[in-house]
């Protein structure tokens, strides 16, 4: 079981029914919070044409984000992280994996997974990126 990040809730996503703020925080037996650390070296993230996903593969586990490529756009629709890479900045990394891929192709970005989308709003460098039908969703002008 992972964290299953859809469109359901644009632009809040929800994990087994919480908001991801409240399933980030992780709490030792004595209620001190732990945060799980990045990983320090970098993620293989690999574009898989045929499934049409950006993918990292951890311990026989894979993260992905799946998206469809039109001649102007391309749609990221679904992310899913299993727990094995939570913590490990692998949702992140498949964002930006996204991201440069659309900015170097010159296409833009129709994020309609609410993850992809929560990405893009908290980061401005992608926000030029995005498709005109998607930027007041975003609170981007």
């Amino acid at each position: 079981m992972g964290i299953d990040i859809t469109s359901s809730s644009f632009p809040f996503a929800s994990v087994r029914g919480r908001s991801l703020a409240t399933s980030v925080r992780r709490v030792k037996k004595d209620d001190q919070p732990e945060f799980p650390k990045p990983m320090s070296e970098p993620l293989d993230v690999v574009m898989n044409d045929k499934t049409q996903r950006f993918e990292v593969t951890l311990g026989g586990e894979i993260a992905f984000a799946e998206y469809r490529l039109a001649p102007d756009h391309i749609t990221l629709p679904h992310t899913v992280v299993p727990d094995v890479f939570a913590g490990k900045g692998v949702g992140g990394a498949l964002a930006k994996a996204a991201l440069g891929y659309a900015r170097d192709h010159g296409l833009t970005v129709k994020p309609s997974c609410t993850f992809m989308a929560g990405y893009i709003a908290k980061h401005p460098e992608y926000h030029d990126l995005v498709h005109l039908d998607f930027r007041a969703k975003l609170g981007i002008t």
